[in-house]
């Protein structure tokens, strides 16, 4: 089996086993890349070593796509924002290689885990990481200062011992002055004289010679210490790329601050698909939910996410029954993108009186747009405690005026059997409220619902659908 046919039977068993791995990586664009060590992703392709890929079985590349999934599932390259990117990508993970072992993956044996840093995000676990680093840093400083301490100490000893060698010499040099006067030997004197002089040069000389030898000693530990400093340093600077050897993460391809905001209210909205499809299936681990919840939760433009919600209603339907012709030659039926245009959407809005028409007002134009690019039907359902009123709306009939009606309690049941009893398979529907309610039907239907929540309100009884957030 080739690397790419190994890939592609890896990427087919996540749509069948793994569903929400599997409808991302159907979405992600994978490459062979022999210039990496392992593996790689950027948020928007993904690059694997062949030879690399040639060495692990079906099973550990399934997990190792898992790894690169999550990382662009987590906007992992959009969220490194300058950080320091082996210390990221040990920190990203340590994030995910957890949740892919309670989801059942084959985790690569040398795979980075520790349960210290479990429910932790990339965030917070970088910050623990880079602190313990900074303190083993100052830790070597401090060291190294103790050391320079010793050296001087030791060159210091080694000078004093010098100077007692030199006075020991010139006072056997005195002796023999004083004995050779006593002979009488007047010229001797004179040569004494010169001798002693001598002697005394030589005294300093050696003297000073051991002195050096002694500061000597203690620079030369100084420069040790020094060299091994930088070594140090040297060993803590992001030079390698994927320090966990299970697949990297590269910074995004930042183009502008538009555009970037842009692919990560796409990707989020990705995940929204994704999830849905996880849950429908049952799928979805309670790690993971979490994790995403968090992801999902952040301020984005609902602008965007609405019209990407759309948007990828109307392309995510994957069809059996017409095979992926990319994938044929290589003997894998995968299936394939099947769009007959958008069709039918429903709206419904929550007339209970939480939505005022300010928020109705900027809603319904950004719902003009979308029926305008996407030549979509749509049916606006009113409803609080009951259905009280629908339009339906073409472009034709753009720029639209809502026009609610109602104003009693909430309760969501109604609209979904509405849909239900008037036999409308819609791409998608998309409910604004504050949802304050309890009353939720009883199955998820089989459609992406997206909860355009106004206000904030946290409701504990909403187990399915995706939340975005209208703060106008």
């Amino acid at each position: 089996m080739t690397p790419r046919e190994k890939i592609i039977k890896a990427r087919t068993a996540l749509i069948l086993d793994k569903p929400f791995f599997g409808s991302l990586a159907l979405r992600t664009e994978f490459m062979l890349d022999p210039t990496c060590d392992t593996a790689w992703t950027n948020g928007k392709m993904c690059g694997l070593n062949p030879k690399w890929v040639d060495s692990l079985n079906v099973d550990s590349v399934k997990f190792v796509i898992a790894h690169e999934i999550m990382h662009i599932a987590m906007l992992h390259p959009l969220r490194m924002k300058g950080r320091r990117g082996e210390l990221w990508n040990v920190a990203c993970d340590y994030a995910i290689n957890g949740i892919l072992k309670d989801d059942k993956f084959a985790v690569l044996s040398w795979a980075l885990l520790n349960d210290e840093f479990k429910d932790m995000s990339a965030e917070q676990i970088y910050k623990i990481l880079l602190t313990r680093e900074i303190e083993t840093e100052e830790q070597l400083k401090i060291n190294n200062i103790q050391c320079q301490g010793q050296g001087q100490g030791q060159g210091q000893e080694d000078q004093c011992q010098g100077q007692g060698e030199s006075q020991d010499q010139e006072q056997k040099q005195d002796d023999q002055d004083q004995e050779d006067q006593k002979q009488g030997q007047g010229s001797g004197q004179d040569q004494d004289q010169e001798q002693e002089g001598q002697g005394s040069g030589q005294d300093q000389d050696q003297e000073q010679e051991v002195q050096k030898q002694g500061q000597g000693s203690g620079q030369d530990q100084d420069q040790s210490q020094d060299k091994n400093r930088k070594q140090e340093r040297n060993n803590n600077e992001p030079h390698n790329e994927d320090p966990g050897k299970c697949g990297s993460v590269r910074p995004y391809p930042s183009q502008s601050p538009t555009m970037d905001a842009q692919a990560e209210n796409d990707m989020r909205v990705s995940v929204m698909q994704a999830i849905t499809l996880a849950k429908s299936a049952g799928s979805l681990p309670g790690s993971l939910q979490r994790f995403i919840d968090d992801i999902l939760a952040s301020k984005v433009n609902w602008r965007e996410v609405l019209r990407r919600f759309v948007d990828q209603s109307a392309n995510n339907d994957y069809t059996w029954t017409r095979p992926n012709k990319r994938y044929l030659y290589s003997g894998f039926y995968l299936p394939s993108l099947h769009a007959d245009g958008l069709g039918e959407i429903v709206v419904a809005i929550d007339t209970s009186g939480s939505i005022d028409r300010e928020m109705l007002n900027s809603f319904a134009s950004e719902l003009s747009q979308i029926i305008s690019e996407y030549q979509v039907d749509c049916h606006v359902v009113y409803a609080d405690s009951n259905v009280r009123g629908v339009e339906h709306f073409t472009s034709k009939d753009i720029p639209l005026k809502l026009n609610p009606v109602g104003g009693g309690g909430t309760n969501f049941v109604p609209t979904f059997k509405w849909v239900e009893e008037q036999q409308i398979n819609p791409r998608c529907l998309i409910y604004l409220t504050d949802l304050e309610c309890w009353s939720f039907p009883d199955l998820q239907p089989d459609y992406p619902v997206l909860w355009a929540r106004t206000g904030g309100y946290e409701n504990k009884y909403l187990s399915w659908g995706e939340i975005v957030d209208i703060d106008d």
